[in-house]
C-alpha cells in the first residue's frame, strides 16, 4: 500500500492514530469521530443532523455514537445551573479519552461505625493523603483579579455562555470586559438585552471569545444620553406669565383670545367710529 499525502496550509484536521486505529470501534464509529473532530468548537450537532449529512440511516449513526460513548470519545453530561437550577445537556468530543479529565466526585460524609477502631498505627499515614492546595498566582498590574469579578459581571458572563457556548470566557480573560460592561449599564442597558446583543449575528467561527466580545462592546456602544446638551429651560407666557409646555409659544388661554381677536378683525372699531360720526352730524344739524 502506497500512501500519498498532501501538504496542508488551512482547513485540515490532525487526529491521533490511537483514535483512528482503535479496534474497539467500527469503521462507521471512526468516521463519525473524525467528522466530529473536524468541526469547530461549540457547533451543535445531533443524531438527526448527522443522518442528513451522510447516506447511512439515523439508526446506524446512533449505533456509532453509542460505540463512541462506551469508549469515552463521546460524552454527554447533564449540568445544572447554580443560579437558575435549570438542567441542560452538554456534549463533548474527546480525541483521546484516556487524557480526559474526569469530574472529581466528592465522597459523602459517613458516620463512624461503632466497634473495633481497627489496627491503624498512630501517627502513620493511612494512604488518604490530602493534596496541598494550589498557590494563588499574583495578578499582573492592570488586570482584574478573579475576586474582583462582581456577581453581576459573573452572572452576565454565564448568561452569555449559556446562550452561545462559543463565547465562554474564563475569569482570567474577563478583566478587559468589566469596564465595558459598566459603560453599557451606565447607559441604561439591562444585562438581558446586552447578552442578546452579544450573542446575535455571530460569524461562523469565533477563535478568541474575549477579544470578540470586547470588539463588539466597543463598536456597538450606544451614545451617552447624559452627556447630551441640556434642553431649553422652563418658559412662561409673555401675556399672563403661566408656565408653557415644551415647544409651545403661548398658553392655551392667551392663544384662544388672540385667535378670537384675529377672527373678529377691525369690525368693532369701525362700528364705534361710525356711531361717533353719526352723533356729531346730528348735533351739528340741531344746532
Amino acid at each position: 500500500m502506497h500512501i500519498h499525502r498532501s501538504a496542508h496550509r488551512r482547513a485540515y484536521t490532525v487526529i491521533d492514530n490511537a483514535a483512528l486505529q482503535d479496534n474497539r470501534l467500527s469503521f462507521a464509529a471512526r468516521g463519525v469521530l473524525g467528522y466530529l473532530l473536524s468541526r469547530f468548537d461549540g457547533e451543535r450537532i445531533d443524531v438527526r443532523k448527522l443522518a442528513t449529512l451522510c447516506k447511512t440511516g439515523r439508526q446506524q449513526v446512533a449505533n456509532a455514537l453509542d460505540e463512541l460513548k462506551t469508549c469515552g470519545y463521546y460524552v454527554v453530561e447533564r449540568v445544572q445551573d447554580p443560579e437558575t437550577g435549570r438542567v441542560t445537556t452538554r456534549t463533548s468530543i474527546h480525541e483521546n479519552p484516556e487524557n480526559r479529565q474526569k469530574p472529581q466526585v466528592v465522597p459523602a460524609a459517613r458516620k463512624p461505625d461503632s466497634g473495633d477502631p481497627g489496627n491503624t498505627p498512630t501517627g502513620e499515614s493511612t494512604g488518604d493523603e490530602v493534596p496541598p492546595s494550589p498557590e494563588t498566582p499574583e495578578t499582573p498590574a492592570g488586570q482584574a483579579a478573579p475576586a474582583e469579578v462582581a456577581d453581576a459581571d459573573g452572572a452576565l458572563l454565564r448568561r452569555i455562555a449559556r446562550i452561545e457556548p462559543r463565547l465562554t470566557v474564563g475569569v482570567a480573560e474577563a478583566g478587559p470586559l468589566l469596564p465595558l460592561f459598566a459603560q453599557w449599564r451606565a447607559r441604561g442597558v439591562p444585562d438581558r438585552a446586552l447578552a442578546q446583543m452579544l450573542t446575535t449575528g455571530l460569524p461562523k467561527q469565533v477563535f478568541a471569545p474575549a477579544a470578540f466580545l470586547a470588539a463588539r462592546l466597543v463598536r456597538k456602544l450606544l451614545p451617552d444620553v447624559r452627556a447630551a446638551e441640556p434642553g431649553p429651560g422652563r418658559r412662561e407666557c409673555d401675556e399672563c406669565g403661566r408656565p408653557l409646555a415644551v415647544g409651545a409659544n403661548g398658553c392655551s388661554s392667551c392663544t384662544r383670545q388672540e385667535r378670537k381677536r384675529t377672527l373678529e378683525g377691525p369690525a368693532p372699531s369701525v362700528a364705534r367710529d361710525g356711531r361717533a360720526r353719526v352723533r356729531a352730524a346730528l348735533s351739528a344739524a340741531m344746532a
